[in-house]
């Protein structure tokens, strides 16, 4: 790996479980360090830019998902009763809601790959997903409900997503729910009654148990408020983005770049199972870190 070896890849699949990542199908055909002008070329650009090639691998900024990869300026839009699990990904605008869905916010994950894990918070064990040694911490995920003017379908959001909607990281949701504490989020679901948000979805293949069938959010982002409401159709709409929306996804393009809290009266920990609750499906989630972001009160 020290010598930098150039590929050349015909026919590989793009996957966009924990960022971007490329796999091979049955016909896929793989050269190493062919002999051509064109890879000699890139080897000698990997050599002059070592230094920062092992930045970025140090990083692991590849993982984080980036919505400058899909997202158009223009993006266009599908109306709720439209999508389907055929579809491998969707854009909606929808309302987001989750007030009236008893959960706990959270799941122990492995800090690598952030599959659920049964080992206890801080402890140090080898994940059977990724294979790789570290941590169990919690990170935030609970489920939400999208809606639009043609329907409504249940959906799970994981990560930094999760906890810029929650308003709460899911280490402190955790905490809260070992001392049978509720979250004070009567704020949080007033504040989302006023808002609409561009979301990417993707279907999962765990269906609840009313067989609805349910989807991951890939990336949400708030919309600016607009008068006129979409019409039933089955043509998908355009979506105009806020100027900081617009500045932020071109940034990406660039390489350089409250109330107070009741007690339950049940103890928490029985209404949920940390085995059922779950699936393992719910967890290909886009974000990487899990950053701790400050309360909102």
């Amino acid at each position: 790996m020290q010598s930098y070896p150039v590929i050349i890849g015909r026919r590989l699949r793009v996957n966009n479980y924990n960022g971007v990542s490329l796999s091979t199908w049955f016909d896929s055909a793989l050269l190493v360090d062919p002999p051509i002008q064109e890879a000699r070329q890139l080897k000698n650009w990997a050599m002059r830019n070592a230094e920062s090639i092992a930045e970025i691998v140090d990083a692991k900024s590849y993982i984080k998902y980036n919505p400058a990869l899909s997202l158009k300026r223009d993006q266009k839009t599908t109306l709720i009763c439209n999508v389907t699990p055929s579809h491998k990904t969707a854009w909606v605008k929808a309302n987001l809601s989750f007030e009236h869905i008893f959960q706990k916010y959270w799941y122990m994950s492995c800090a690598k790959c952030y599959r659920a894990t049964a080992a206890d918070y801080g402890i140090e064990f080898t994940c059977n997903s990724c294979k790789e040694k570290g941590p169990a911490m919690p990170r935030c995920r609970f489920d939400i409900e999208l809606s639009d003017d043609s329907g409504a379908i249940p959906a799970s959001i994981f990560g930094d997503l999760a906890e810029n909607i929650l308003t709460f990281t899911g280490l402190e949701a955790m905490d809260n729910f070992n001392q049978n504490l509720e979250l004070p989020l009567e704020f949080v679901h007033a504040q989302l009654k006023t808002k609409t948000y561009l979301v990417h979805i993707k279907p999962v293949q765990t269906q609840l148990a009313d067989a609805r069938q349910r989807y991951t959010v890939l990336y949400c982002s708030e919309l600016e408020p607009k008068i006129a409401r979409p019409q039933l159709t089955h043509e998908p709409e355009s979506v105009s983005l806020s100027a900081d929306q617009q500045t932020e996804n071109e940034q990406l393009l660039t390489p350089e770049h409250g109330s107070s809290s009741s007690k339950v009266r049940l103890r928490l920990s029985e209404k949920f199972d940390e085995t059922d609750t779950v699936s393992t499906n719910d967890f290909d989630s886009p974000d990487a870190d899990s950053k701790k972001k400050a309360k909102l009160v």
